[in-house]
C-alpha cells in the first residue's frame, strides 16, 4: 500500500516532470528566430496533456482495486494544457517570452499540483469527496478552459480578431470552423468531467455532447463578430459556466445557494478583461 508521504512525493515529481517538459516545449517561442507554426503548438499541446494524463494514471491506479476513473484524468491533463497554451498567449500580449515562460511554468506548478491533488478524493477507495473537493475541481476546469480558449485565439493565425486587420464578414469560413471545433473539444472534456462528477449518468457522452455544442457554436459566431482580444474567450467561459448551471440542476443543494457568488466573481473578471480590452486599445 501506497503511504501519503510516498504519494505526496511522487505528486510532486509528477509535477516537476509535467513542467519541465512545457518549459522544453515552449523555449522556441522566447527565439525570436523560430516561428512555431500553429499545427505543431496544438501538436505539442496533446502530447502535454496526454503525458499528464498518463503521469496522473500511474499515480493514481496503485493500490487502486477499482482502477481508475478515466474523467479524474481530465483536470490534470486540461491544467497542464492550459499552462503550455498560457504561454503564447502571453507573448502575443505584448509579454517578454522569457518572462511568460517564467511566470506560466511557477504558476502552473502549483496549479498542476492543485488538480493532481484535487482528483485523489475521487479516485481512492473509502474516500468520500465532499462539497469544497467538487468546487475545487469546477473551479480548475473553467479557469483551464478560459485558458486554452485564449490559447486557441492566440496561435491561430487570425484567430484573435484585430480591428485594423479584419473586415466584418470577410472571414475566412475555414478558420471559424477550426476555432470553434478546438473551443467545442474542450468543452466536451469538461463537460465530460463536469456531469460524471455530479453522480452516475447513464447519458454522460451526450450530456458531454451539449457544452461542446454550445461552446463550438459560441466560438463560432463570436470570431463572426469579431469580438476583441481576451473578450471573446472570457464570453465563452461565461457561456460554459451558465451551460454547466443549466446541466447541474439536479446537483447537491450547495450548488444553488452559491451559484449567484460564483456568478457575481465571473461577472466582475468579465468587466476586468472588457476594462483591460479598452484600455488597450
Amino acid at each position: 500500500m501506497v503511504h501519503e508521504p510516498v504519494r505526496r512525493r511522487q505528486g510532486r515529481t509528477l509535477t516537476l516532470l509535467t513542467i519541465g517538459f512545457i518549459g522544453l516545449a515552449s523555449l522556441p517561442l522566447a527565439a525570436p528566430s523560430v516561428e512555431m507554426d500553429w499545427r505543431a503548438q496544438w501538436l505539442v499541446a496533446v502530447l502535454v496533456g496526454g503525458a499528464a494524463a498518463y503521469g496522473t494514471f500511474q499515480l493514481y491506479g496503485e493500490d487502486e482495486p477499482r482502477g481508475v476513473p478515466i474523467e479524474s484524468l481530465i483536470t490534470p491533463a486540461l491544467v497542464a494544457v492550459a499552462v503550455y497554451a498560457a504561454i503564447p498567449a502571453a507573448v502575443w500580449m505584448g509579454t517578454h517570452p522569457a518572462f511568460a515562460i517564467v511566470a506560466a511554468l511557477v504558476g502552473g506548478a502549483v496549479l498542476l499540483r492543485t488538480a493532481i491533488d484535487a482528483e485523489l478524493p475521487f479516485v481512492r477507495l473509502g474516500d468520500l469527496p465532499v462539497a469544497r473537493d467538487r468546487r475545487v475541481v469546477e473551479g480548475l476546469l473553467l479557469g483551464a478552459a478560459f485558458l486554452v480558449f485564449v490559447g486557441v485565439a492566440a496561435t491561430l493565425p487570425g484567430g484573435w480578431p484585430l480591428p485594423e486587420l479584419d473586415v466584418p464578414g470577410e472571414i475566412p469560413v475555414d478558420l471559424a470552423l477550426t476555432m470553434g471545433l478546438a473551443d467545442a473539444a474542450i468543452a466536451f472534456l469538461v463537460g465530460y468531467r463536469l456531469t460524471a462528477m455530479v453522480g452516475p449518468a447513464p447519458a454522460v457522452g451526450w450530456a458531454s455532447g451539449t457544452y461542446a455544442v454550445v461552446i463550438g457554436a459560441a466560438s463560432v459566431a463570436f470570431r463572426w463578430l469579431a469580438v476583441p482580444g481576451l473578450m471573446g474567450p472570457a464570453l465563452l467561459a461565461v457561456v460554459l459556466y451558465l451551460s454547466t448551471i443549466a446541466r447541474t440542476r439536479a446537483a447537491p443543494p450547495d450548488l444553488h445557494t452559491r451559484w449567484p457568488f460564483e456568478a457575481l466573481i465571473l461577472g466582475l473578471a468579465v468587466v476586468a478583461v472588457v476594462v483591460y480590452q479598452l484600455l488597450a486599445r
